[in-house]
């Protein structure tokens, strides 16, 4: 019995340690630590095992590779309406030198299907596929984290969404939630600190 509540103990401090790794970083190189295939796999895998209300699975995932990630955020930093602040442009130079850009979208005639189908829930649908994207983008912002890539997640949709859309054909029904650029990381982001969790946790016996 022990020897199995060591086994757990250290099964949980390892996951913890994997959590950890997953900051907002942007010490982006234009480099990957797996090759394009294994990388799309486990990309893939993230996608396929993600959770969903009612197994709707309306997430939608864009992968923009190499020169279509650069010229994307290139695009971004020529069309900002107004000036920005120092640090968010030094952020936005580091997407520009990313690797690889996911663009997260919903389908919204999936999200909208599952309503109709569950018309005493249907209020619930656009929280929950929110969601579950947001499930996807956490999941794949700690495993890319783990495997060795700087990894942050930006919410250019006014700017992305109209010329994602026309230059790659992505459906009109198709809502931009997000993008998370990465690339393999030069140094570890700086830590933020944390509220107690007595703050953020309560406990009912």
């Amino acid at each position: 019995m022990k020897r199995k509540e060591k086994n757990m103990k250290n099964k949980s401090k390892e996951f913890i340690d994997i959590l950890k790794t997953r900051h907002s970083n942007y010490t982006i190189i234009n480099e990957s630590t797996l090759n394009d295939k294994k990388m799309i796999h486990f990309i893939g895998e993230c996608i396929k095992y993600n959770p969903s209300a009612f197994n709707i699975q309306s997430t939608r995932v864009v992968l923009l590779l190499h020169e279509q990630s650069k010229q994307m955020w290139e695009y971004v930093l020529e069309n900002l309406s107004q000036p920005i602040p120092n640090i968010v442009l030094m952020e936005l130079k580091s997407c520009v030198g990313a690797y690889a850009t996911l663009l997260f979208y919903d389908d919204e005639s999936v999200t909208i299907n599952g309503a109709n189908q569950y018309k005493m829930k249907e209020e619930n649908f656009i929280s929950w596929s929110l969601q579950a994207n947001a499930m996807l983008q956490h999941s794949l912002w700690v495993g890319l984290s783990y495997l060795g890539y700087a990894v942050n997640i930006q919410h250019y949709n006014t700017l992305i969404d109209p010329e994602a859309k026309e230059k790659y054909d992505i459906p009109s029904h198709w809502k931009l939630i997000g993008q998370m650029s990465f690339g393999k990381f030069t140094k570890n982001a700086n830590k933020h600190d944390h509220l107690p969790i007595d703050q953020q946790l309560t406990i009912e016996h």
